[in-house]
């Protein structure tokens, strides 16, 4: 292999590392957001008898909720939910399980 090839750099697509998507909305997130679209639907404007400005809310909060909850990166929401850790500093002397005394 010659000098010249080894400096020569190999161009990747980035598309290859990506997920799929429908525009902004991952595609993992389509069918729990149909789901809880048509529920809202149902709850706001079936049950209640509300308008289309709260049954709007109540999706856009179901959904982001969703995502929040189960999309990708969780870890830092739901990171905010775990206690940290309470380290503490042993003070006990060492005493063999062999002496009985």
């Amino acid at each position: 292999m010659s000098e010249q090839d080894s400096e020569k750099f190999i161009y990747v697509s980035p598309i290859l590392d990506s997920k799929p998507s429908l525009g902004p909305i991952p595609s993992e997130q389509i069918l729990p957001w149909g789901f809880i679209s048509v529920v809202s639907l149902v709850l706001t404007q079936g049950v209640l008898g509300l308008g289309l400005m709260p049954t709007g809310l109540v999706t856009i909060w179901g959904c982001g909720s969703w995502w929040a909850l189960t999309g990708s990166e969780t870890w830092k929401f739901m990171g905010k939910f775990y206690p940290a850790p309470r380290w503490v500093a042993g003070n006990l002397d060492y005493r063999s399980i062999w002496d009985n005394d």
